[in-house]
């Protein structure tokens, strides 16, 4: 009797995710629900007879249709029921005993056991669960569940991404230009500036379809010298260009010297009268 218990529980194990496993004491039979014709029919165990995997014995007091566990997959319904013996005797035919009040429903995934314990249960009708079926095929915005299973239901993946959009299989598409990132769609450059300032120039450019993007960062002033406004095509650099004489740079930008001083543009204006080393033309005092 263990021997025979160890067969099932290998069939139990084996079985697939589209197959129903119905077991005796002492057989299994298998009921694969995306090729058999039978759903929502109520079924005797007898007429899974050759399927069954009978075990070796001899005791005639065996139930042999006797239900005494079932493993159901995700997505399928399975009832069970007594039959009415007095109809079956009566006419060979197999229906659940109403009267007996014996249909019992196992929905999946699950595994069930000891279903004969207070009544016979030999009759089973399998249905799919509400949006399961075999054989789906996904549409853009929908995902499949269990992955890669035979018997799936349509799931939404559907939901606004700013510039970008779910295809079938839930993969999220995004906009050129754009990254799909945490499932949103990004700039494709970590860059934001379009235009850098006018005393900055562009650590980095990013190249997009729509344009470049800049990292902008401040340039170093230098004494003598004005910062030129940012321009894309030296976006790059700093541009510098020498203060002119008579002229001193503040803050990187040129300012004129006072009437009767001088400067090189290098230092702050020296008056005409205090120095030799710098020259300017004498402007009268008013």
């Amino acid at each position: 009797m263990h021997g025979i218990r160890a067969v099932l529980l290998l069939l139990v194990a084996a079985a697939r995710a589209t197959e129903i496993t119905l077991c005796t004491d002492y057989a299994c039979a298998s009921i694969d629900v995306c090729v058999s014709p039978n759903r929502d029919v109520w079924m005797h165990m007898s007429l899974l007879a050759l399927a069954l995997v009978a075990a070796n014995t001899s005791s005639e007091a065996v139930r042999r249709f006797d239900l005494a566990s079932v493993t159901v997959p995700t997505g399928v319904v399975l009832e069970v029921c007594s039959p009415d013996f007095a109809l079956a005797l009566q006419l060979g035919q197999y229906a659940c005993d109403s009267a007996a009040l014996s249909l019992q429903t196992v929905p999946g995934p699950q595994h069930t056991a000891g279903l004969s314990e207070d009544r016979r249960m030999q009759m089973v009708r399998y249905v799919f669960a509400e949006g399961y079926a075999c054989g789906l095929q996904v549409e853009a915005g929908w995902t499949l569940e269990p992955a890669n299973a035979g018997l799936q239901r349509q799931v939404s993946c559907a939901r606004p991404v700013e510039n970008g959009h779910f295809d079938a299989g839930c993969r999220l598409v995004c906009a050129e230009d754009f990254t799909a990132r945490n499932g949103s769609c990004v700039s494709s450059c970590a860059e934001e500036a379009v235009l850098c300032g006018p005393r900055q120039h562009a650590s980095s450019r990013c190249e997009l379809v729509a344009g470049s993007r800049y990292t902008c960062v401040d340039c170093e002033v230098r004494a003598g010298f004005a910062l030129q406004p940012w321009q894309a095509p030296s976006a790059l650099e700093c541009v510098h260009a020498a203060c002119p004489e008579g002229t001193y740079s503040v803050h990187g930008e040129c300012h004129a010297c006072p009437v009767n001083s001088v400067s090189n543009g290098t230092h702050p204006c020296l008056d005409c009268h205090t120095t030799a080393s710098l020259h300017a033309p004498e402007v009268e005092r008013k």
